[in-house]
């Protein structure tokens, strides 16, 4: 069967007795050299009647070679769907019966459905009509984490690729032999091992009552397993009780009950055309098909007629299997088959148009992306404006999408301090969105050649200063993203943590860098708010980009993530030491030395009229224990204050602060 083309079937049921019939999914065939079986990677069978390539002529199969009987039941594992027709000579009492059984294995999806409108609808005595089977891949399903002592036993490999699942009876049987006259099983004549009767509801099993199939061993219960993703349907040799399905015809119009069919139904097919054409060299075959608003120009070797070339369409959020998603799909994905050999195409042209473009696609970036996870450029020209075309060239035949790729995105390039005590060394990092495996090359040097492969490297800096940082990455399709980035390093830093921080700068900036907005830019990218508590009115104030940032005094900032700001100190020895006013009342204050000093020591010039100090602790968002002044234990005032830390200061009357350190 051609994929996603319709195929119609007429049974003529016997006057008296109605008619059988079964179905058994292979696929992946190849005829054997003798022409007398297929060999397939699933279903494999004796080939019955005259071989033949079609649509010249038709194989039927069935069978199991090379020793099996070329009867009509193909190589297990195989899904199956048996349907028994009522006799054409019948009344309105007479029922189709149908089910899909996983009984003996599974290989493909299938599902079987009554028509609508061909089937009595004037009562349900014995007359369902209702859906069987199901179309969700199993052989996806199973290889879920909590599958895997299941998957272990019972999926079956083909060229290293799942292809089939055995249920537990086909796997007691045709792996384990332990049925009855089997290898393996027991020496009482016409049993089996308890696990094959249990399997296969035989001997002390055999009836649904006595065969209690939850007991099995966790990798063998493919009943519960199929039952889970499949609704009327036979999982084992009873199964669900209504899995063998009746349905009417309507008798007063004549009417029998059609059945439609789906075989890999999970592929969400959109539509299908196909068309004849002739190809020879220099002479392409052109397709067009404007129900789609396709057309397709193949360039062949060969001299060709007549050739079937078939477009099929799967709505953007259902692509076709074995095709890698693309990033914002246009339009719906393609697949184009033809029995052209795919070695006599030499190139292929694909002009695919739509209704309307959309505001928000960047033009720049629409790229044809094909089956085997390649992205192509479009051709030139290869977007009208004016007419609202796309189009792209390949030399591959198989699936295509128009998409639009949209190379790595990099944000917040920035670093942490492994090491606080060692602020010269840095590890980078960045925010990268794009598609995986991602790689990175970092430039530290400004030279133009990559120094570091990892997405987070640390580095170590001679000396201070502002350097450029360049960073490329590549995405899992090819494409790249170039960022450069100035970061500031310098001899003391402050690392800040993701939420809030309460910091202080512990000594004068360097008059370059003493507004906010300048000794704040290198986290500006992660920076949510910069407040400080103005004491003296008790209310809290936003910092705006020209406020000279005081050393001593406490902000507050809210950081995305973590990161780390870097200070440049005033270098001028002739510089006043800062001072700053304290209120009655609580302030909001920091170390004014670079190292660390007693609580006594650091606040003697007040020690009359403080009394309580709370640091906060970036990384359990909250405060540690205080230190009240005269105290000693954990609230010792010898406990020593620590530099880029803010502080809560409780005064009992105004005073001035002067730094301990210039």
């Amino acid at each position: 069967m051609p994929p996603g083309v319709p195929v119609n079937y007429t049974v003529q049921a016997d006057p008296q007795y109605g008619g059988n019939a079964a179905l058994f999914p292979r696929y992946g065939c190849s005829l054997s050299p003798d022409g007398m079986y297929l060999q397939c990677d699933t279903g494999t069978c004796y080939v019955q009647g005259t071989p033949g390539t079609p649509p010249e002529g038709i194989v039927r199969c069935g069978g199991v070679p090379p020793n099996g009987p070329p009867d009509q039941s193909p190589q297990l594992p195989t899904t199956k769907m048996e349907i028994f027709f009522a006799p054409s000579n019948w009344s309105q009492t007479d029922s189709d019966y149908y089910d899909v059984s996983l009984a003996d294995g599974y290989n493909i999806p299938v599902q079987i459905e009554p028509v609508p409108g061909t089937y009595w609808t004037g009562g349900t005595a014995h007359n369902w009509c209702i859906r069987a089977g199901g179309t969700t891949d199993l052989l996806e399903k199973i290889q879920q984490p909590e599958y895997r002592n299941l998957s272990a036993t019972m999926l079956v490999l083909g060229n290293n690729r799942p292809v089939a699942l055995w249920s537990s009876c086909s796997y007691e049987t045709q792996v384990n032999k332990t049925g009855p006259g089997q290898a393996n099983a027991t020496t009482t004549p016409g049993e089996g091992e308890p696990i094959w009767n249990l399997s296969c509801c035989k001997a002390a099993c055999g009836t649904e009552k006595t065969c209690p199939i939850d007991t099995l061993p966790e990798d063998h219960r493919t009943s519960q397993f199929f039952g889970t993703f499949y609704d009327h349907t036979y999982t084992y040799q009873y199964g669900d009780d209504q899995a063998n399905i009746p349905c009417k015809g309507e008798k007063s119009r004549k009417q029998l009950t059609s059945y439609l069919i789906t075989f890999c139904g999970g592929r969400m097919l959109g539509s299908a055309y196909t068309h004849l054409v002739n190809v020879s060299p220099g002479i392409p075959a052109t397709v067009h098909e404007p129900a789609i608003g396709i057309d397709l120009t193949i360039y062949g070797t060969e001299k060709r007629v007549h050739q079937r070339v078939t477009i099929l369409t799967f709505e953007p959020d259902h692509p076709p299997r074995n095709f890698t998603q693309p990033l914002s799909p246009i339009g719906p994905y393609y697949e184009i088959s033809s029995n052209i050999p795919d070695a006599e195409i030499t190139g292929m042209e694909i002009r695919a148009h739509y209704q309307d473009l959309g505001s928000t696609i960047d033009m720049d970036n629409l790229r044809l992306f094909t089956y085997n996870g390649t992205w192509n450029p479009l051709s030139p020209g290869g977007i009208d404006y004016q007419n609202q075309t796309i189009w792209g060239l390949t030399n591959n035949t198989g699936v295509f999408a128009i998409a639009e790729h949209k190379p790595p995105t990099i944000n917040e390039i920035g670093y942490t301090l492994p090491d606080e005590r060692d602020p010269l060394t840095i590890r980078l990092t960045a925010v990268v969105l794009g598609t995986d495996p991602l790689t990175y090359s970092w430039d530290v040097n400004s030279d133009g050649i990559g120094d570091y492969s990892l997405a987070d490297p640390v580095h170590t800096f001679d000396h201070p200063g502002e350097y450029q940082v360049g960073l490329e990455v590549t995405d899992g399709s090819g494409y790249s993203r170039e960022q450069l980035a100035t970061v500031l390093v310098s001899e003391y830093a402050i690392p800040l943590a993701p939420g809030w921080n309460f910091i202080s700068i512990p000594k004068r900036l360097d008059p370059g860098r003493a507004s906010a907005g300048i000794a704040f830019r290198p986290v500006e990218t992660t920076i949510r708010a910069i407040l400080t508590y103005n004491a003296s009115s008790a209310m809290w104030e936003n910092i705006g980009a020209e406020s000279i940032v005081i050393p001593q005094t406490g902000f507050w900032l809210k950081s995305g993530q973590a990161t780390t700001l870097p200070l440049i100190f005033d270098k001028n020895p002739a510089s006043v030491p800062p001072v700053i006013h304290l209120a009655r009342g609580w302030n909001a204050i920091g170390l004014g030395e670079s190292d660390p000093l007693a609580a006594s020591l650091a606040l003697q010039a007040v020690e009359d009229s403080w009394t309580i100090l709370i640091p906060f602790n970036r990384t359990t968002q909250g405060y540690d224990t205080s230190i009240i002044q005269g105290s000693d234990g954990i609230h010792s005032d010898a406990r020593k204050m620590e530099p880029g830390i803010g502080y809560w200061l409780f005064m009992t009357k105004e005073g001035e602060l002067p730094a301990t350190g210039a």
